[in-house]
């Protein structure tokens, strides 16, 4: 059977399943299975039964990336790892307004990725902007392992080292001191933190999120506020005077978090829109009043 036929086929499977992008889910299937873009070739049985074995795990809901073992983001090819958060693509849009932060940075100046999961943000940075001191911190073992193996790759891939300090810990304790020499120093502080408010929790919610690590989902109150204001807390510890501090959120959450930052004493405080126009990250300077 071609492939062609194979890739339609399942399309309409996976649409009648609900799945929001069933052409380009059933296409990297089938992509995966071929090892290699937009397969045109007769599928052999084998590589049938392979991709019959992986479009049943989409239509049950399980993401596209944990089947594959790819996930994408920026310009970079990430290893997806099971109970490691899966990047969305409106990160990316957050990644960029850092990215752009990062550039005006001098050389060897520390920027931190809080919360950083797979370490995708964090690498977004030390690959764009390689002249800058790049630290992700989690307070998962697994996260930071998978974190180590992204690097890995994308050290093979661009056949390059890559120098970045992962970290195990939590971010939000001052008493911890995995993060002590860098206090007061952080120029820019990038962060995709768990803020999903507790009172969605099974409301419509997309089935995907129970492949995530729900530490890294779930905002800790019912308005999932409770880390992200925490974590505006603890960047007055971290970030040098005159320190950025760039934050995804719920697009629900964009005015009480620019309250919350005023509050805390930061200046230039704004939202960042998404490419659907939402606002999606809390942008605002440190201004060393502490």
């Amino acid at each position: 059977m071609r492939w062609s036929n194979v890739i339609a086929d399942a399309a309409r499977q996976l649409d009648v399943a609900g799945i929001p992008s069933p052409g380009v889910d059933a296409r990297e299937l089938a992509e995966a299975v071929a090892g290699h873009p937009l397969p045109v070739d007769v599928a052999g049985d084998k590589q049938l039964a392979e991709f019959e074995g992986m479009l049943e795990r989409r239509l049950d809901r399980q993401p596209l990336q944990l089947i594959t073992g790819h996930m994408y983001f920026r310009y970079l090819d990430l290893p997806a790892t099971p109970g490691v958060f899966i990047t969305r693509p409106e990160t990316e849009w957050m990644t960029q307004d850092a990215v752009d932060v990062a550039r005006r940075l001098p050389a060897g100046s520390i920027v931190l990725d809080a919360c950083t999961g797979s370490g995708a943000i964090a690498l977004s940075i030390a690959t764009e902007v390689p002249h800058l001191r790049v630290i992700g911190v989690d307070i998962s073992p697994v996260a930071i392992d998978a974190a180590h193996r992204a690097i890995q790759a994308t050290e093979r891939a661009q056949a390059r080292q890559i120098p970045i300090d992962m970290r195990i810990g939590d971010v939000l304790s001052s008493s911890s001191s995995v993060l002590d020499d860098i206090e007061g120093k952080v120029q820019l502080l990038v962060a995709n933190p768990p803020y999903i408010p507790e009172l969605d929790r099974g409301k419509n919610m997309q089935p995907e999120l129970a492949w995530d690590p729900p530490a890294a989902l779930w905002g800790g109150s019912e308005d999932g506020l409770a880390f992200p204001r925490a974590l505006i807390g603890r960047a007055r510890t971290l970030l040098a005077p005159k320190g950025m501090l760039i934050m995804e959120h719920d697009e629900r959450q964009a005015m009480d978090l620019r309250r919350a930052a005023s509050e805390a004493g930061f200046s230039s405080v704004s939202t960042g829109d998404d490419l659907a126009g939402r606002p999606r990250w809390l942008r605002a300077q440190w201004d060393g009043d502490r």
